[in-house]
């Protein structure tokens, strides 16, 4: 069960939070019978997003939420969007632990580039207006991608041979879009990034195969304009997985 370090927050109707986090339900009916009949369910996963236009006063207090390490690197960036995009990211890592007292995170990262925390698994991405983090009690990956276009010739370097096959029979730019953010998505649970081979991946009902064998399970969310994609080590229902959309108040 996922181990969260939240503060009170108002979650969404119908889900619990995982053991371990104060709870404040918006149906406290549902919730005691819920008990009663021993239906609670945990969640394995919690998916914060972050769209930089609805967050733009908290993404003017970047000290409030950011840790050491991230100002000192978002500052150096020569590139307003791309310092807009650190920060974002971080605000996304700070609510998933510590929810609405969005306390600056204790992480590091490994040689890899992979963040890691204890008492959990984290991932990160960014892309455009949007960043996301997932926060899990199982190794776990995602990634985002604003729609845009892919070069038909990138089809040979993110899509195994039957993927291939099926792309040349109709291509389709969201295909090839969607293929490239679960095995990124993969690589960034594993921490290869973006050196893995992609073409050893082959998606097939929500699994994810490394030259035939399973590997890791595909969960998908769609923002506007973007697509994006958790992958775990472990299979998730629809109920494991806690949304969120971040915006100021």
């Amino acid at each position: 069960m996922l181990p969260l370090h939240h503060a009170p927050i108002l979650l969404s109707s119908g889900i619990i939070a995982p053991k371990g986090c104060h709870v404040k339900p918006k149906n406290k009916k549902m919730l005691t019978a819920a008990a009663a009949e021993g239906t609670i369910h945990y969640m394995k996963v919690r998916l914060v997003i972050v769209n930089t236009e609805d967050c733009v006063r908290l993404l003017k207090e970047p000290a409030r939420f950011c840790s050491v390490g991230r100002l000192e690197r978002c500052r150096k960036a020569l590139d307003a969007r791309v310092r807009q995009q650190g920060y974002a990211a971080e605000l996304a890592l700070s609510y998933c632990l510590s929810g609405e007292a969005l306390l600056p995170p204790v992480y590091h990262y490994e040689k890899s580039g992979k963040p890691v925390i204890d008492g959990g698994y984290i991932s990160l991405s960014h892309s455009g207006k949007y960043a996301v983090c997932a926060y899990a009690d199982c190794p776990v990956g995602v990634d985002i991608e604003v729609n845009r276009v892919v070069s038909p010739a990138l089809s040979r370097r993110i899509l195994c041979e039957a993927e291939r096959k099926e792309y040349r029979a109709a291509p389709d730019n969201e295909y090839l879009l969607r293929k490239f953010v679960i095995k990124e998505a993969y690589f960034k649970m594993t921490g290869e990034g973006i050196g893995g081979r992609f073409t050893d991946l082959h998606e097939q009902n929500r699994m994810l195969l490394r030259c035939g064998e399973p590997v890791g399970y595909v969960s998908k969310f769609s923002p506007e304009y973007a697509v994006g994609c958790i992958v775990t080590e472990d299979k998730l229902t629809p109920y494991d997985i806690e949304i969120e959309y971040l915006k100021d108040c």
